[in-house]
This record gives structure tokens, sequence and C-alpha cells, in this order.
């Protein structure tokens, strides 16, 4: 199986109790024996939110088609 890996920094959204504004976020994407998965970070604050994709598949290809 072919791995891969990417990682692109842009501008986002964050929001909580104690702050809500834009915010440098950086995404990555791997896909490899293990799953494919997508994490969220928040450079400087030490958060980082990951998700696997294989449940999400059904809702991103309808996305794509809107």
């Amino acid at each position: 199986m072919k791995e891969y890996r990417a990682s692109k920094e842009l501008l986002g959204m964050r929001s909580s109790p104690e702050a809500f504004g834009a915010a440098k976020v950086t995404v990555r994407i791997s896909a490899d024996r293990a799953g494919k998965s997508m994490s969220f970070g928040i450079d400087g604050e030490n958060l980082m939110i990951e998700v696997p994709l294989e449940p999400l598949k059904d809702m991103i290809k309808r996305a794509y088609k809107v």
C-alpha cells in the first residue's frame, strides 16, 4: 500500500468561551496501513483534533456534489 502524508497551514476560526476569531490552523491528512485520518491543530495552543476519514467518506462525497 502506498502511504500519503500532507499538511497545509491556512486561516480558520477558533471558538471557545475564552476566545473567538481568526486562527492559523494546520490541517494534516495521512493514509497508511492503519487507515486514513485528518487532523486540525492550532499553533501555540497545544491543541490537535484527529478524526478518521473512513466514517466520513459518504459525507465528503455528498458535499462535493453540492
